[in-house]
């Protein structure tokens, strides 16, 4: 299959310089359920929490115009290849410290491979949508948090959030962008989860405002 090329301050990077994943893509389309509720993939994908990841293996890091990259993957001048990704995703905070995604790690080597070979197989688009932060998620940033009272609110999601699970991501230091903008999201039904929405649904822009603050803090 052709990957796409790609552009920015690396040039043009031939497919052919980019190895090839030996994982089975579907299993790893398994996988990535757990990486959905924050990075699109596909035909139309957009940017969400995390920058879309249609034709990730072979782009260079930080490459979508108009995400919010950290400074930490803004600044490390590497390409997203096979070894690169699994070592990220083995391990993210490890292989790049101040990174904002929240995701523990995968530990199993061949679950990695499965992943990346799925990823692989959606090439680039030639037009990416920017993240753009929506009416009402910009309307709860604007309330005036508590961080106090974010703390007190927040055992019911340190109770699935801390237990490092598989597929539950971490939140503590999460952009109270990013947090805002996926409890919104949930509480309107937009994005689906059985239980992330019934959570949601009982919070109004106060509580999400202060939970944002306080898990921003929270590390």
């Amino acid at each position: 299959m052709r990957l796409a090329l790609v552009t920015g301050l690396f040039g043009f990077i031939p497919a052919m310089a980019i190895a090839q994943p030996m994982g089975d893509p579907e299993a790893g389309e398994q996988l990535y359920r757990a990486c959905a509720t924050c990075h699109e993939i596909g035909e139309g994908a957009r940017n969400r929490a995390g920058p879309h990841l249609t034709g990730i293996v072979g782009r260079a890091a930080g490459a979508i115009e108009g995400f919010r990259y950290s400074s930490a993957i803004g600044a490390s001048g590497l390409v997203w290849d096979v070894d690169m990704l699994s070592r990220y995703i083995e391990d993210p905070q490890g292989t790049m410290p101040g990174t904002r995604m929240a995701y523990r790690g995968m530990a199993d080597s061949q679950q990695r491979s499965d992943l990346i070979a799925y990823l692989a197989s959606f090439e680039a688009e030639e037009v990416a949508i920017p993240f753009e932060l929506s009416p009402e998620a910009a309307a709860v940033l604007a309330v005036a948090p508590d961080m106090a009272y974010g703390e007190y609110l927040s055992a019911e999601c340190t109770a699935c959030h801390a237990a490092g699970d598989a597929g539950i991501p971490k939140i503590e230091g999460l952009d109270p962008e990013l947090f805002v903008t996926a409890m919104v999201e949930y509480r309107s039904g937009e994005r689906t989860h059985q239980v992330m929405e019934m959570v949601s649904g009982r919070l109004g822009d106060e509580e999400i405002a202060s939970l944002a603050v306080f898990f921003q803090k929270a590390q």
